[in-house]
């Protein structure tokens, strides 16, 4: 048997486009991308045209404690929002910043929730102490915050559950008032105590700046239910503090320390001083 095997002329060989093919692809290809480029430039000019004078801010969302004493309104005022604040044109940083302004907040976030809300969330600042301010209505109370800041106390702060601090003179309660930075160092301890142990920290009943020289301070701890003082030096801690009440404690019950008039711990070593002398 016998078998034949046509080939067709020409079988093998790659085809050849037209050059006029080529041309009415090309020409095809630059209508797509100028139609593409007619409908972006109509959607951007709609956009920003009747789009974006639309989306006005709407909801303004405020979580900040009770006790910052201030209302939602007082702090939109702050931040300058208002019905007619198109949602492009609201900074984020612009209202923290004028937020930060006022003394007792310590911290601000403002996100932005697209088309027309606003979420303020603000952390207040809690006093480490409160001191009183002279006045022509009399003695005004004023929180001392962690980083010697000054703010007024809000209706909403029990001042109870806070010790004095005394032996600064401060002249008023203007913003932007605190107190000397070298005492920002012990009130950054008293910050950490009240953290890390209210309990202990409540323990506290007054604390009295003593000046010496130049910008130098003792530091006079008056604890609650104890009519003993104690002096130490710059620093202060959790165990030093449990020290002290646990020693106190142990003195309330010895009758022979009934005269008992101060504690000096300044040295490393305690030294008692009676009253007379």
């Amino acid at each position: 048997m016998s078998s034949v095997l046509v080939f067709s002329r020409g079988s093998g060989r790659k085809r050849k486009h037209s050059p006029v093919s080529n041309v009415r692809k090309m020409e095809r290809f630059f209508i797509i991308l100028v139609i593409l480029l007619i409908l972006t430039i109509a959607f951007e000019i709609l956009f920003h045209f009747y789009v974006v004078p639309s989306l006005t801010i709407k909801k303004i969302e405020v979580s900040a404690d009770k006790t910052l004493g201030m209302t939602d309104s007082e702090i939109i005022k702050i931040t300058g929002l208002s019905g007619n604040s198109n949602y492009f044109d609201v900074k984020s940083d612009l209202i923290k910043q004028r937020l930060l302004t006022v003394p007792s907040i310590k911290s601000v976030t403002v996100k932005k929730i697209f088309p027309s809300k606003i979420y303020i969330r603000i952390e207040n600042r809690v006093p480490v102490g409160v001191c009183f301010i002279k006045s022509a209505g009399g003695m005004v109370p004023a929180a001392v915050g962690e980083s010697g800041i000054l703010f007024p106390v809000s209706n909403r702060l029990d001042t109870a559950d806070f010790p004095v601090i005394s032996g600064i003179d401060i002249p008023s309660l203007a913003k932007g008032a605190r107190l000397p930075l070298p005492l920002c160092s012990f009130l950054e301890d008293l910050e950490s105590i009240r953290t890390a142990s209210p309990e202990l920290f409540s323990l506290i009943s007054e604390i009295k700046f003593v000046k010496k020289n130049g910008m130098d301070y003792d530091v006079v701890l008056f604890p609650v239910n104890s009519k003993i003082r104690v002096r130490i030096g710059k620093d202060l801690d959790i165990k030093t503090l449990k020290y002290i009440i646990m020693m106190l404690d142990v003195i309330a019950k010895q009758p022979a320390m009934s005269n008992l008039k101060e504690i000096d711990m300044r040295s490393g070593e305690v030294v008692y001083r009676m009253r007379g002398e």
